[in-house]
């Protein structure tokens, strides 16, 4: 009997599994699809794969915890398996699913044509594997006749309760993992909410002192302390898959820093760290979890090159100019203004021979379970993205240095700490919160901009307000979980009572609403917490203004 071959798809988006398909549509397999983590596991029981190709950032189970499960269990460890995904999640997690035993990791966009050349490679492996298994389960059934058949059933039996056993572990152990992703939901929800009350009334405090005062000093180090913390928040929700973070305009001062903090509790003794970094340097165009992913790769290198003898791991950033006359060399990258990254080691350096081949993915000269040879490989993709360059500079015996260019962007416009420019106005506005700080806070920011605020923290009482009289307000902004009527609800009923009233809809955390279904009620914008007078200034003046302003967060600008 002929052997058609299993493909597991596992995509959390139907449309992405329908693109799968049609990429695979030549091949001659049985393709079987599944929306979560879960159903494949149930999948896995059903049916042997020659192939999976998982989704990585998906809600519930990650890819690469499914792919822990997958190869962690006897009867699908030797499935290869493909990470295709649209952003790179955190470096920790990457690491988790090649020790896992991953085979390959497709970015998107891809090409068709590469996908379905690796998936044609591996359904010939699995075919020559079957033809394998068979003259080995002919062997095994000779040798089965000459056994008692009650110790066959025995066994198993046996075999089938250890099965039982372990799936019922790792059923167990993706519900916990889910339970980690909605906790993290619900921290982020109140700790953005706390935030902002603390950025809030920094601000307000900043507006009534001398701004040469050493109180004033120290408010706006409370104010960068405030946005450093919810940029911590952000990066929470991404490592728990909570979230996704495109790039954005950053300083890489900060991001080394906290990346090198946590990357010396884990060096022995014998290995120093000097960093040499500019304050100054200018901000790049950049994924923040990116760039920890990078340093930490770089670095985890350097110390796998230091482990055994010691040594020294220097650090630097400094800006660069690249002109025509200093292009790097063997480097596909544009003159121009540029943050070099540097990262060097006092080891053994890269023999001469095997130097060419350092970003190959899969080429590691590592030991078994110190590395996948996949981390230069995906480091020196995400700077290829970026339009920058990565160069080595080696002595054998004496060490090497990475050098990494990040092009620079034009400066951005940074927020106004002090609200100095914030845009102002006269009009009138409903503001809505069930928590009594913010509700204040947020009618005394808008009230410094000249505008007229009735504040209610009740939302039955707010709707109330508006019914009696919907031409009194000219604007709504309204906190979306509140008991009574949430924020969506308040928001519907009072479009019906005046379909044209412009309403914000604000939230520190939700996976139950985003921009797109919030426009479709009839919202006008989301903006998510935490918010800064001059944030929240912008967006009352470009809706009042008929202006559109998109999902409204708070910009992270790290000065040194």
């Amino acid at each position: 009997m002929n052997h058609i071959p299993k493909i597991l798809i596992v995509d959390d988006r139907k449309e992405n599994l329908v693109a799968l398909r049609q990429v695979l549509r030549d091949v001659e397999a049985e393709i079987i699809e599944a929306g979560s983590g879960n159903e494949a596991l149930a999948a896995s029981l059903d049916h042997n794969f020659a192939l999976a190709i998982l989704d990585v950032m998906m809600p519930g189970m990650s890819g690469f915890e499914l792919a822990e499960h997958l190869h962690g269990d006897d009867a699908t460890r030797l499935m290869p398996i493909i990470f295709v995904t649209a952003a790179y999640p955190d470096e920790q997690h990457i690491f988790s699913g090649y020790e896992a035993g991953c085979i390959d990791y497709i970015v998107k966009p891809y090409a068709p044509e590469v996908l379905l050349a690796k998936v044609r490679i591996f359904l010939e492996l699995d075919r020559q594997r079957s033809e394998l298994q068979n003259h080995r389960d002919h062997l095994e059934m000779l040798v089965a006749e000459r056994t008692r058949e009650l110790q066959h059933e025995l066994e198993a039996h046996k075999r089938a309760e250890e099965e039982k056993e372990k799936l019922q572990s790792r059923l167990n152990q993706a519900q916990k993992l889910e339970a980690i992703g909605v906790l993290a939901g619900g921290i982020a929800h109140d700790f953005n909410n706390i935030l902002t009350a603390i950025m809030g009334l920094t601000q307000l405090a900043l507006m009534h002192t001398p701004p040469d005062s050493q109180v004033a000093q120290d408010l706006d180090g409370v104010l960068i302390s405030s946005r450093r913390a919810a940029d911590l928040v952000k990066q929470i929700l991404t490592f728990s898959r909570q979230s996704t973070v495109d790039r954005i305009p950053l300083t890489l001062q900060p991001l080394v820093k906290e990346s090198l903090k946590m990357l010396r509790s884990s060096l022995p003794s014998t290995i120093t760290i000097n960093e040499d970094i500019d304050p100054q340097c200018r901000s790049v165009l950049a994924d923040p979890t990116q760039i920890h992913q990078i340093v930490m790769n770089l670095c985890t290198n350097a110390f796998h090159a230091m482990e055994k003898i010691g040594g020294v791991l220097s650090i630097g950033l400094h800006s660069i100019t690249i002109d025509s006359l200093t292009l790097l060399k063997d480097q596909q990258i544009k003159p121009g203004e540029y943050i070099e990254f540097t990262v060097s080691d006092t080891g053994s350096g890269i023999g001469a021979d095997i130097i060419d081949k350092i970003f190959d993915p899969y080429f590691t000269t590592k030991e078994v379970g110190k590395g996948t040879g996949l981390g230069l490989s995906i480091t020196h993709g995400i700077i290829k993205s970026y339009d920058g360059a990565i160069t080595v500079e080696n002595t054998v015996g004496q060490g090497t240095s990475f050098h990494v260019y990040f092009p620079v962007i034009q400066l951005e416009e940074k927020i106004d700490v002090k609200c100095q420019e914030c845009p102002r106005g006269r009009e009138r506005i409903l503001f809505v919160d069930d928590e009594e700080n913010l509700a204040r806070i947020g009618k005394k920011m808008l009230e410094q901009l000249g505008y007229t605020v009735t504040a209610h923290v009740q939302s039955v009482e707010a709707l109330e307000a508006f019914r009696s009289d919907p031409t009194l307000f000219d604007l709504v902004i309204t906190d979306l979980t509140m008991p009574g009527l949430t924020g969506v609800e308040l928001a519907q009923r009072m479009l019906a009572i005046r379909s044209d009233i412009p309403i914000v809809l604000c939230t520190g955390f939700s996976q139950l609403i985003d921009e797109g279904s919030a426009k479709a009620i009839g919202i006008k914008e989301l903006c998510l917490k935490p918010f800064t007078m001059s944030s929240l200034g912008l967006l009352v003046r470009k809706l009042l203004d008929g202006g559109s302003v998109g999902r409204m967060e708070v910009c992270i600008v790290h000065p040194d």
